[in-house]
């Protein structure tokens, strides 16, 4: 069983879905009672999830909370959590905030790895103007209206 299956098992609560029992992480009330959870759960990890159930006690990772502070803020406060890094305060600030889709990149390999995205976006859009164009005969100087052109019968 991996670390939050035993997690949720342990203090969290199970909900029926679809005929099946899906466990939910514990609430921040419940986390602060894990003292150990073996084998599994390093040491140190302990006292950092009391540290993110005290905080949404306190009501400081709420959406309404962090879109208030803003991102810069809100990630500088998230920063200040046993654990989170800029990778994570940003992961979450975006999330908090309603952008699902968007990229932290505080970290190198993320700014890579969206680039590598963006570019595989713009040989895609390239790829669907080029069938566009085929598909219409208005692209790359064939089809009876090559860019506007009439062809004439003969080819003059």
């Amino acid at each position: 069983m991996r670390l939050r299956e035993r997690l949720n098992a342990t203090l969290g609560t199970g909900f029926e879905v679809a005929g099946r029992i899906v466990g939910c992480l514990p609430s921040p009330t419940r986390l602060l009672q894990l003292r150990t959870l073996s084998p599994g759960l390093p040491a140190e990890r302990v006292p950092r999830l009391h540290a993110v159930a005290q905080r949404a006690i306190e009501g400081r990772l709420g959406c309404d909370h962090i879109r208030a502070l803003g991102q810069r803020a809100a990630e500088a406060e998230l920063m200040t959590l046993p654990g989170i890094g800029p990778f994570y305060s940003q992961l979450i600030s975006v999330r908090a905030s309603g952008l699902d889709d968007a990229l932290p990149v505080a970290e190198a390999i993320s700014r890579e790895r969206g680039a590598a995205l963006r570019g595989a976006r713009g040989q895609r859009r390239r790829l669907r103007r080029f069938r566009r164009a085929m598909a219409t005969g208005s692209g790359l100087g064939g089809g009876a209206h090559s860019r506007g052109r009439r062809q004439v019968a003969g080819g003059h």
